[in-house]
């Protein structure tokens, strides 16, 4: 290679790698952290914000749910927020992230079949959505979803009009009619997603999710980092848009290894709030976010 184009090769490296640098360094300054908050491993799976009742529910460390308000103090919980008639008949034994849905005035909880023993861990290869009471976390009742479309769900994501319930399947978002959750299918029969938006998704693992301001903020495990995503939203619609932001990104550490749910709540010195649990299980932690300036 000639010397010239040596240098032309070297020039065009180091530009691209300051618009990376770039790139990265403006979706960082999307958000500062105002701080941490350690919490019981109990709050491990998801986190989500009744702005009425100025209340948190969590579930964790596999089934329970638990209430506190706007300081982390307890009001209520259930280690088993799964009954077992749901669990003998359908093999659920796993929350993920949940959603209050203060359209319907309910908790809408994600459901999966986790066995860490299996070859597969997940044995039944369907998914669930359940509905419990916001404030006992009494379980009301579930809708099977359709698992030709799905075969567990990690996430549940209620749209700020409560017309949605967003979850997704590989790297596909899937949208249901949220009222069919309270008069699900006849004869039992699977609920089938009324909206796919396919391969919209960087990854398959989204842990989490949250809306905000016309947009969908997404919680990726990308391996040997996370990151937040967001997507538009289009108001009139519902739909989701393809043009995904970057909105914050972590290198993993053991102190902040699994990302877990999301919410937005003024409170505890944030608004944006992003469970990442530690590499050893011995507490939960949320860390909180405010817009940059």
């Amino acid at each position: 290679m000639r010397p010239a184009s040596r240098r032309l090769l070297a020039t065009a490296a180091a530009i691209a790698t300051a618009v990376v640098a770039a790139s990265t360094a403006s979706a960082a300054d999307l958000w500062t952290e105002t701080g941490s908050t350690t919490t019981s491993v109990n709050y491990w799976q998801g986190i989500t914000f009744d702005a009425t009742s100025r209340a948190f529910a969590f579930d964790g460390p596999a089934q329970g749910l638990w209430r506190t308000d706007a300081r982390l103090t307890r009001l209520a919980g259930r280690s088993a927020g799964i009954p077992s008639t749901v669990t003998a008949s359908e093999g659920w034994n796993h929350l993920g992230d949940l959603s209050f849905d203060a359209v319907g005035g309910r908790l809408l909880v994600p459901l999966e079949c986790y066995y860490p023993a299996a070859a597969d861990p997940n044995t039944c290869r369907t998914g669930g959505i359940g509905v419990v009471d916001p404030v006992t976390l009494q379980w009301r009742s579930y809708v099977k979803l359709d698992p030709v479309q799905i075969a567990k769900a990690m996430w549940v994501e209620v749209s700020p009009d409560g017309r949605w319930v967003w979850t997704s399947s590989g790297i596909d978002l899937l949208a249901y009619d949220a009222a069919q959750l309270a008069s699900p299918p006849p004869g039992g029969a699977p609920l089938a997603a009324a909206k796919r938006i396919v391969g919209i998704l960087r990854s398959p693992n989204v842990s989490g999710a949250a809306f905000s301001a016309d947009r969908l903020y997404l919680a990726f495990d990308r391996g040997s980092y996370i990151q937040v995503l967001s997507y538009p939203v289009n108001p009139a619609t519902g739909d989701i848009g393809t043009a995904w932001r970057l909105e914050i990104q972590l290198t993993k550490t053991s102190a902040r290894y699994e990302t877990e749910g999301l919410t937005f709540a003024d409170a505890l010195g944030g608004t944006l709030h992003w469970q990442i649990q530690p590499q050893t299980p011995l507490f939960s932690r949320i860390v909180h976010y405010t817009p940059s300036a």
